[in-house]
């Protein structure tokens, strides 16, 4: 066999000669360099934004004025009207839950933080998306979804400056848990 650039027999295993063969190695592994830098600038961006969205976050979350709730027990559970025999104030408010979906969970973004931050992204197989849970704020339904209103925001905001962010979604979910007078809770 030939080598494609001259008419020099190709060394084994290779569609080069020699020569050739060296010239081609060297632009190849030039090629992979480049693209580890490319890598790690666009890993720089990630973490820079992150950072900064999981601080605004953070302090969204703890600026956050929660409504105090108030649990009360009457004497007939069935009986909204019947008094009261006991109430519990919690400072906190409602209960709930909050979290932050990036999809497609195999982007860029999805596979930098599953890398670098596996124990607080997960993949949710059932919405096909990557899944940061806020476990922050104990059950406190509106710190939680602060946050994470804020983190998806700050994020999203952060990348569309410095990251093309083709087909990529990041949402935030939020369930609220009811408690109604009886003590009983309506999902």
């Amino acid at each position: 066999m030939k080598c494609e650039l001259c008419s020099e027999l190709a060394v084994i295993n290779s569609k080069y000669c020699k020569l050739h063969k060296e010239t081609a190695r060297s632009k190849w592994i030039e090629m992979i360099n480049e693209q580890k830098r490319e890598q790690e600038q666009l890993y720089k961006i990630f973490q820079e934004s992150y950072d900064v969205a999981f601080r605004m976050a953070t302090e969204a979350g703890n600026n956050k004025q929660p409504q105090t709730m108030i649990v009360s027990r009457h004497e007939n559970m069935a009986d909204d009207n019947s008094p009261i025999v006991k109430e519990w104030t919690v400072p906190e408010g409602v209960c709930g839950f909050a979290w932050v979906e990036i999809k497609p969970a195999n982007c860029k973004l999805a596979n930098w933080l599953k890398k670098t931050h596996p124990e607080a992204w997960n993949y949710d197989d059932y919405s096909k998306c990557l899944k940061y849970w806020v476990f922050q704020y104990n059950q406190s339904y509106e710190r939680k979804m602060a946050f994470a209103g804020e983190f998806a925001k700050q994020l999203y905001i952060k990348l569309k400056e410095s990251f093309k962010l083709n087909n990529i979604k990041i949402e935030t979910i939020f369930h609220k848990n009811f408690i109604i007078s009886n003590g009983g809770r309506l999902d």
